[in-house]
């Protein structure tokens, strides 16, 4: 856009009139804004508009304005929007003389315009009103800085009730997108150059015309005068000439500055967004490598497990058929307290078979409670859950809590309240990863307080909306600790990433931040409701049916 600015701004030297200059602007447009692959343009047509008193008209440009208005004569100071240059894929499309239906469009009142859609868009979005168009006024080129930068953008041009002739021109010749820019000349009348394209032209792509609309302000400024005349210009002509060129050459600086500056941002929010989500992508890689870890463990563990687990079943009968051998042994041949000497040793048969099955359900009872972790453990993880799945929210938080057993010491007390809670369609890993993040904090709030009584309390709840439908079925989760409490201006900081409020080394700042993110992919929501002093309250809100999945 800055290479075809400067050829823009060029096009007017050796010119003798608004005419010659806007021929060259369209045909510069047309031959340069072309399919690089294929080489063809990418405009169907091109057309530059001006507006101009119909008194001033050539005489074959009344008689069309005329004719438009039933053969009849408008006010001689009424304002026609006449094109001067126009260049398309047809031959008669490359000169105004030969257009059938847009020579001199007169303007007679606002009435009018208004039941042009297209000409009153092209108005509204350049920033002006329909009166300074009717009656333009000098004072406006100086006034209206700022209001004439933007553009007139239909995106999608098929259907559009603001572009006509959709039969004849739009669907034939496949017009994709229309772009129009433009501004206001010294004398108050509107310039406006109209592109149709055969390509869609995306919004961020349309805003770039904004700074061509004042490259071409200058390439035509010298003419201002003289629309059609190739009359000398006068002293005075040239000074005031001078005077608008600084003018303009002021608003294309400060629209160049603009520009810079919103670049300028731009960047800088795409670097934020990629340093965040490279820091996002490492973590979820850790989270991903962690869990593959456990997984890994979880599956190597297990299978010892099982077998010592089915073992001590083998054993629990096989004591049993030896406690009553050696109670039939003690009947047949009694020893005094129950002992017999074996190579010296006394043997206390009667501690034996009592003591044994005490021994048997210890194993027994570790032996289970490590198939408990490792199933917790794989549960967790749900490595194999990479789709959305119904699960148990309660059985999630369970086993939560099972992974972070060991953080709870015994002045942390956790006080369960659960409600009658439906599966819930969701990812159940990435659910079980927020709760575990603010159930972590939660113990460590807890780990630095000085509460006597120290507990976390986690409510499960049903939210319904207006209706009995799952779509507006809601699942509420409160996850509440009576510990310090979180300072007002921390609490507003909270999800932002990289923020932690923990020593450097404990804490990366990403734990909430991700759970953020993922409350949003579930089209859930998660705050935070704190009283510094007292205590802090995170609430999710997850939906019971996920919205992105499929019956």
């Amino acid at each position: 856009m800055t290479e075809c600015g400067k050829t823009l701004r060029q096009l007017n030297s050796g010119a003798v009139s608004m005419e010659e200059v806007a021929n060259r602007i369209v045909r510069y447009l047309y031959e340069h804004l072309i399919n690089q692959q294929t080489g063809e343009n990418s405009c169907a047509l091109i057309r530059f508009f001006t507006t101009y008193p119909y008194e001033e008209l050539k005489p074959e440009l009344r008689e069309f304005a005329d004719g438009m208005l039933g053969n009849n004569s408008p006010p001689p100071q009424t304002q026609c929007l006449t094109l001067l240059a126009s260049a398309g894929i047809k031959p008669e499309w490359n000169a105004w003389q030969t257009s059938k239906g847009h020579k001199a469009i007169p303007l007679v009142n606002e009435h009018l315009i208004e039941q042009s859609p297209m000409i009153s868009q092209l108005i509204k979005q350049l920033g002006l009103e329909f009166g300074a168009v009717l009656e333009p006024k000098s004072t406006l080129f100086i006034d209206a800085t700022q209001k004439t930068f933007n553009v007139f953008y239909v995106p999608t041009a098929i259907g559009s009730p603001y572009i006509p002739a959709q039969e004849a021109f739009v669907i034939p010749y496949g017009i994709q997108s229309v772009l129009g820019f433009g501004g206001i000349l010294p004398s108050g009348n509107l310039f406006s150059i109209i592109l149709f394209s055969k390509v869609k032209i995306p919004k961020d792509t349309a805003e770039l015309f904004k700074t061509l609309a004042l490259s071409v302000k200058v390439a035509i400024l010298p003419f201002y005068r003289r629309v059609f005349s190739t009359a000398s210009n006068s002293v005075n002509e040239e000074i005031e000439y001078l005077r608008f060129q600084g003018a303009t050459l002021e608003e294309l600086l400060e629209v160049y500055q603009h520009s810079a500056l919103e670049k300028a941002e731009k960047v800088e929010q795409t670097l934020y967004e990629l340093r965040k989500t490279q820091s996002q992508l490492i973590q979820t890689e850790k989270m991903s490598s962690l869990g593959q870890l456990v997984a890994g463990i979880a599956h190597e563990i297990n299978n010892p497990v099982n077998f010592i687990s089915g073992n001590i079943n083998h054993i629990e009968n096989y004591v049993e058929a030896l406690s009553e051998l050696i109670q039939l042994y003690q009947e047949c041949y009694p020893t005094p307290h129950s002992k017999i000497e074996n190579k010296q040793e006394e043997i206390d048969f009667d501690f034996i078979v009592e003591d044994l099955p005490k021994v048997l359900a210890s194993m027994k009872l570790g032996s289970n409670r490590i198939r408990t972790i490792v199933l917790s453990l794989r549960n967790f993880s749900r490595l194999d859950e990479a789709e959305v799945k119904a699960a148990d929210i309660h059985e999630g938080i369970d086993n939560t809590l099972l992974i972070l057993n060991h953080r709870i010491k015994q002045d942390i007390k956790v006080i369960k309240k659960y409600g009658d809670l439906p599966l819930v369609q969701c990812y159940p890993a990435q659910i079980n990863q927020v709760l575990m993040n603010i159930i972590n904090n939660a113990i460590d709030t807890l780990l630095e307080s000085q509460q006597s009584r120290k507990q976390i309390i986690i409510e499960t709840k049903l939210l319904k909306g207006n209706s009995d439908s799952l779509d507006e079925t809601f699942v509420g989760i409160t996850v509440k600790d009576n510990g310090a409490g979180i300072p007002l201006g921390i609490q507003k900081k909270l999800f932002d990433p990289f923020f932690t409020t923990k020593p450097i080394g404990k804490g990366t700042g990403l734990g909430l931040s991700i759970g953020y993110q993922i409350m949003q992919k579930h089209k859930g929501t998660i705050e935070v409701i704190s009283e510094p002093g007292k205590q802090t309250e995170f609430v999710i809100s997850l939906p019971v049916k996920f919205l992105g999945a499929t019956d």
